[in-house]
């Protein structure tokens, strides 16, 4: 608790003006079902994921109401008495975001539960066919379209979808220059399926923007997308001005 003279409240406030505040503390027991926390969802796969929260009580069971972004929450599960966390699910469908809710079910059965904790994920896409193709043509503002996704390594610019004429489309995918941090991010296409013993061919187009703005580029696949999952060299771009 603390005092400003002009705005928000500041803690341990110190001031060359007197300050009047009056306060109503009220201390109340803690709730008898805590509600979990940190809800998370990993091993993703295009139609579901293993939805995991921290307990922080000691329930066994939770209950889960599971639905379409922004949905409106009836309170009633959707799975109910669930005992297993992480709890995997897989009634869902590709390239869509789901929220969660999840609360503990203390004792008797939706009478003795905590209150609802939220989390949302999305799953991937599923793996397309080839031939596949993408121009960035149907993008907007820096959205890289569906299932086209980037992966930021040095925590500064990074990967998107851009407006220009330079290589005769409209729209092209564009990792912005930064001063000081490489640039050590990833453009993934989506997954496809691929046939063991083909071969195949790629085909792209790259620009650089001068020499001012010079930029190495190297080309993989690899069987996630994720920079570890990258293992197999296709291309080497070294020094791109233009």
């Amino acid at each position: 608790i603390g005092g400003r003279d002009l705005g928000a409240p500041t803690p341990c406030y110190t001031g060359t003006w007197g300050s009047y505040e009056d306060y109503t503390v009220n201390v109340t027991a803690p709730p008898a079902c805590v509600a979990p926390t940190a809800g998370n969802a990993t091993n993703l796969i295009p139609t579901g994921a293993d939805l995991g929260w921290t307990e922080n009580g000691s329930a066994t069971a939770w209950d889960l109401e599971i639905g379409i972004t922004g949905f409106s929450p009836t309170g009633t599960p959707t799975h109910n008495d669930v005992g297993a966390n992480p709890y995997p699910w897989v009634a869902g469908a590709a390239n869509t975001t789901y929220d969660v809710y999840v609360r503990a079910d203390c004792g008797m059965d939706n009478v003795d539960v905590s209150s609802w904790h939220m989390f949302s994920f999305t799953t991937p896409c599923v793996a397309l066919p080839v031939p596949y193709s993408e121009d960035f043509e149907a993008t907007t503002g820096s959205d890289l379209g569906a299932c086209m996704t980037n992966e930021d390594l040095n925590g500064g610019t990074t990967w998107g979808s851009y407006g220009t004429s330079a290589t005769g489309s409209s729209r092209v995918a564009r990792y912005l220059y930064h001063g000081t941090l490489p640039a050590d991010d990833w453009l993934y296409s989506p997954g496809l399926t691929l046939t063991g013993g083909t071969s195949y061919t790629v085909e792209y187009t790259y620009l650089g923007s001068g020499v001012t703005f010079q930029e190495d580029m190297e080309v993989y696949w690899g069987s996630a997308p994720s920079a570890g999952s990258m293992t197999n060299f296709i291309a080497d771009h070294p020094g791109i001005t233009g």
